[in-house]
């Protein structure tokens, strides 16, 4: 439940302050998540099917913040957008997942991970997944499977970020991305991508005491996660 919104509040692509328009197919809030921040609360809402330019699908995310009191449209992201690695294409679905971690453990920013895991880089559909701290998201980190530290190889079909969550512990603050379609490691996986503490790694079926048994697809959801 996103506290911030004060009840009776609606929004939509047609509402004042918030980019772009509704239309058919859209699927504006298909994703969201949402963390407070000191007396902020940032809301991401994702428009995996929205169409750029011509990229049709190609998806956008909206932000918005609230003091509690009144809701604020924030940016509208693309792939078009400036600072923001890549370009839309036709089926990427940026922001088909979306996952925010809140300051913790020495770092004092407030992050965004954005998945476009239908996009082709290394391969046709291996997807990744962007980082953006909310107050300079020109300063975005992109991974897919050959970023230095992530588990695995960028092949076609992967899906890379078609799980994804956010994690906190007393040691370490980490995004979890799930590859359920991984090539080289058919029951699936999650790479731990840590902010602070703990070091990349993997988790997946077979491997650290997870059961291989009903576990196909591991990482098609992650924690934190409100999906559809």
């Amino acid at each position: 439940m996103y506290t911030g919104i004060v009840a009776g509040q609606a929004f939509d692509q047609n509402t004042i302050g918030v980019p772009d328009s509704a239309e058919s197919g859209d699927s504006f809030g298909k994703v969201l998540d949402s963390v407070r921040t000191g007396s902020t609360t940032h809301l991401v809402v994702g428009v995996p099917f929205e169409d750029i330019g011509t990229a049709s699908d190609a998806g956008l995310v909206q932000l918005f913040s609230s003091n509690g009191v009144t809701v604020t449209p924030g940016a509208g992201l693309t792939q078009n957008t400036t600072g923001v690695t890549g370009t839309p294409a036709v089926g990427d679905k940026f922001g088909r997942r979306l996952a925010l971690a809140p300051p913790g453990l020495g770092d004092t920013k407030t992050r965004l991970a954005v998945s476009t895991p239908y996009k082709d880089g290394p391969a046709t559909d291996a997807g990744q997944v962007q980082i953006f701290p909310l107050d300079d998201l020109g300063a975005e980190v992109t991974y897919d499977q050959n970023s230095t530290g992530v588990v695995g190889i960028a092949e076609a079909n992967e899906h890379f970020g078609e799980g994804l969550g956010f994690a906190a512990g007393v040691a370490e603050r980490s995004f979890l991305i799930g590859v359920p379609d991984d090539a080289g490691y058919l029951g699936g996986m999650v790479n731990v991508i840590p902010l602070t503490g703990g070091s990349m790694r993997s988790w997946r079926p077979g491997a650290g005491g997870i059961p291989v048994t009903g576990t196909e697809k591991f990482g098609g959801a992650a924690a934190a996660e409100v999906q559809q």
